[in-house]
């Protein structure tokens, strides 16, 4: 009985030691399998068309500013981008003036539209950085003057992604501007575009910019702090402020569902090539099966 017991303990203690070194293999040389399913991430398109041949205004001018879903609470990022010289690659500003001076335009040779950095600075933070015209007006957040500011008080250790600049005056309006987003998983999603004015004009007042013309479409959403609730919530401030009768929607929808919705594409043009004539459109489109079959399907 003696002797059985100690065959039990030896094959006991063979069989413990085998799972240890399997452990500290699957540790060392990384033999573990994955413990979950990993699924795919993929750039969100954004696309733009804007109509911006116009005779009294610079143009059109946009900030998208998202925080990527996977990088929340990482604000340590930041420091990946500065080099051993001292610069820092996240620094770079865009343009967001045109032509040689007031009311002298080249659209052959203009800086603004040319995209210096896909990842920069945001544009029109400042009180009246793109909008200095008409006289008396004072753009604030949501009308004119973009929210980059109060994005970074509310989310201090979060790492902020931004693509700006202005868009590029093109005598083939058929031209798009496509921002691809680094992730479609978002913490918080913003779209700010803004009219940049150059002078004055007699149809464009202090009233009618704060309506209608400084920032023609605002629209953030956030994901839902539910994480068994798969959508995004529109935050009450996102607007088309004046769309046009074909467009698909006149309002941003309150939920995004995260798992469905594919792009954005927005339209602005003006009927008479004024910035007075504004017109908005927006249309979002979805994933069919197909599509989210891919998006569901585990990393091998």
């Amino acid at each position: 009985m003696n002797i059985i017991f100690k065959v039990y303990t030896a094959f006991f203690l063979f069989f413990c030691m085998i799972f240890s070194v399997n452990i500290n293999a699957e540790q060392k040389f990384g033999f573990a399998q994955p413990q979950r399913c990993q699924l795919p991430d993929a750039p969100f398109p954004i696309m733009f068309r804007i109509d911006d041949h116009l005779a009294n205004f610079a143009g059109m001018a946009f900030n998208i500013i998202y925080i990527p879903a996977d990088e929340s609470n990482r604000s340590d990022l930041y420091s990946l981008y500065q080099n051993e010289d001292g610069y820092n690659y996240l620094s770079q500003s865009q343009a967001t003036s045109r032509g040689f001076g007031v009311g002298v335009y080249d659209d052959l040779n203009d800086p603004a539209g040319t995209m210096t950095s896909y990842i920069s600075q945001p544009v029109c933070t400042k009180q009246n950085s793109c909008q200095p015209f008409p006289t008396g007006w004072s753009p604030t957040e949501n009308f004119g003057r973009s929210a980059y500011e109060t994005i970074k008080e509310n989310y201090p250790n979060d790492f902020i992604i931004v693509h700006s600049g202005m868009f590029p005056s093109l005598s083939d309006v058929q031209l798009n501007t496509t921002i691809f987003t680094t992730t479609r998983r978002f913490k918080l999603l913003r779209i700010e575009v803004f009219s940049v004015t150059s002078n004055e004009d007699p149809n464009v007042t202090p009233e009618w910019m704060h309506d209608t013309g400084a920032e023609p479409i605002v629209l953030e959403y956030r994901s839902s702090t539910t994480t068994s609730v798969p959508y995004y919530i529109r935050d009450d401030a996102s607007r088309m402020s004046r769309p046009m009768s074909t467009s698909p929607m006149t309002e941003f929808p309150q939920h995004l569902d995260k798992e469905s919705i594919q792009s954005m594409d927005f339209h602005i043009k003006y009927d008479g090539g004024k910035l007075g004539e504004i017109y908005s459109e927006a249309k979002f489109h979805y994933f069919n099966d197909a599509q989210k079959a891919v998006l569901s399907k585990c990393k091998q």
